[in-house]
């Protein structure tokens, strides 16, 4: 990931830097005091090699996460886009199991005043059970829209 890869860039590069160390040990007879430093001179290209490694490292990393946030936001669009979509036929679903109603409760009257049939109602019956069932359809494509959206932005744990 990016931070590893930054982590590993900076080591890379602390490598090729002259470095100091002091040591020191006490015992009941002796003790000792030491300092040391490091100074590379050649190292045949080995430390840049190891440097531009690390930063190409960095660099996809950095790719990497600018691609998964493109991802992300393309997918959260759409899925909004989807969402308000889907609103839209839940409303038209309402709007024509309503009407769907309005026409079964006509049928029902002008059956009871003698001037309908029972064909008109049962068929008026048909139209509203079907619209019944794509106001269902229309809002679970929304419940699962809603979910699709929630996996997008990352709110839905596994």
């Amino acid at each position: 990931d990016a931070q590893s890869a930054a982590v590993t860039l900076a080591l890379r590069r602390a490598a090729k830097s002259p470095t100091v160390s002091a040591s020191g040990s006490v015992s009941l007879a002796t003790w000792s005091i030491g300092i040391s430093g490091k100074i590379p001179l050649v190292d045949s290209g080995l430390a840049a090699a190891e440097v531009r490694e690390a930063e190409t490292a960095v660099e996809q990393a950095r790719l990497e996460a600018e691609r998964l946030a493109e991802t992300v936001a393309s997918e959260v669009t759409a899925a909004v886009a989807d969402l308000q979509d889907l609103d839209a036929r839940v409303e038209l679903a309402t709007a024509r199991r309503d009407l769907a109603r309005a026409w079964y409760e006509l049928a029902q009257t002008k059956l009871s005043l003698g001037v309908g049939s029972t064909l008109d109602v049962l068929d008026a019956l048909v139209d509203l059970t079907e619209a019944d069932v794509g106001l269902s359809k229309a809002k679970s494509d929304v419940y699962l829209c809603i979910l699709n959206l929630q996996d997008a932005i990352g709110t839905i744990e596994e």
